[in-house]
């Protein structure tokens, strides 16, 4: 519930009809978040909790897997939704706000997730596990981030990734798209193969 994760929802809210919201679980977050929450049951929008081990989605070419939160002495950092999408022969890692310590803990008890076509650089690339340093090159590594005042990401913990960096700072928006088979990165209005 930090405002940088939920602030672009009150504009989904006007823009598109949302029927189902799903969070970690937490009534409490920054300023703006129990505004939010208020304008979802004013709206009649059903709002679910994940946790460890649920799945979202689970059919024969797609599944979506809940990774976090556990919730075992987690800061909020550590209580971010964390998410494996499998579609066909790709994969992709969404991994919130993840600090190093449950890096190193999702990535021990989940060691194929490192293998994913696109990943979400965690806590805009702040702060990340080793284990970054050996996903497969053509792995597509996607820093989320803009001005900051806190200096993420960190250009230091970048050096010596094998996979693709894209930065939004940088290149703006990036789409994955998949078509089960291959992933193409959309960005800038040009597209290219992985």
């Amino acid at each position: 519930p930090h405002q940088n994760h939920f602030g672009g929802f009150f504009d989904l809210l006007e823009e598109f009809s949302i029927v189902r919201v799903w969070t970690n679980g937490q009534k409490e977050g920054e300023e703006d978040y129990a505004v939010l929450l208020e304008r979802f049951d004013a709206q009649h929008i059903p709002v679910g909790f994940l946790k460890e081990g649920f799945f979202l989605k689970q059919e024969s070419h797609v599944q979506i897997k809940v990774l976090n939160p556990s919730f075992e002495n987690a800061s909020l950092n550590d209580q971010s939704v964390v998410l494996w999408l499998i579609y066909g022969q790709t994969a992709f890692l969404l991994t919130g706000d993840i600090e190093v310590k449950r890096q190193d803990e999702i990535f021990s008890k989940y060691p194929d997730v490192l293998t994913s076509q696109g990943i979400q650089i965690p806590h805009h690339g702040r702060s990340l596990s080793v284990h970054f340093r050996h996903v497969p090159p053509e792995t597509s590594l996607i820093i989320s981030t803009g001005p900051n005042v806190w200096g993420m990401p960190d250009d230091e913990v970048l050096r010596g990734f094998s996979g693709k960096v894209f930065r939004t700072d940088q290149q703006g928006t990036i789409v994955l798209e998949s078509d089960g088979r291959r992933v193409r990165v959309v960005r800038g209005g040009t597209e290219k193969d992985l």
